[in-house]
């Protein structure tokens, strides 16, 4: 199963705490055993970086590299000329959608994810996967399809 990550998920799972930020954690288990991949875009890092650079937390940027940049967890795509392509097409589609959300829908479509985590109910709903909100409730549901 591959599952798509927003900028959104990687805040909730460190910023947060609770129990949100442990099912994620649970997730991101999964996917360092192997069980499940998780995917986002490069667009990500710029996105998590900006607050942490803003407010000089040298920690948090460190946090977010390594947390992308872990070997066989996070699978990082790179922004290129097809996925801009697709990016177009899903803004010419959805007048709404905003660049960088066009750029995650597009990289989830593109990597075959059947789910895409996020809290951003602006989103366009595509046919190619399906959205999971950032509550306990779709995070359990999502779980639970592991273990059937």
């Amino acid at each position: 199963m591959r599952l798509y990550w927003d900028a959104n998920a990687f805040i909730t799972l460190v910023e947060n705490g609770g129990a949100i930020s442990e099912r994620l954690g649970e997730l991101l288990e999964r996917a360092a055993g192997e069980e499940i991949a998780i995917v986002t875009s490069e667009l990500t890092l710029a996105e998590l970086l900006v607050r942490p650079l803003r407010e000089g937390n040298a920690e948090r940027v460190n946090v977010y590299r390594d947390l992308l940049a872990a070997a066989g967890t996070v699978e990082t795509l790179p922004i290129s000329r097809k996925l801009l392509i697709s990016t177009a097409q899903i803004r010419a589609d959805h007048p709404t959608a905003k660049l960088p959300d066009a750029i995650h829908i597009a990289s989830a479509e593109l990597s075959h994810c059947g789910h895409f985590l996020s809290a951003d109910l602006r989103l366009p709903v595509r046919p190619a996967f399906n959205r999971v909100n950032l509550d306990l409730a779709s995070l359990d549901q999502l779980l639970a399809e592991f273990d059937d």
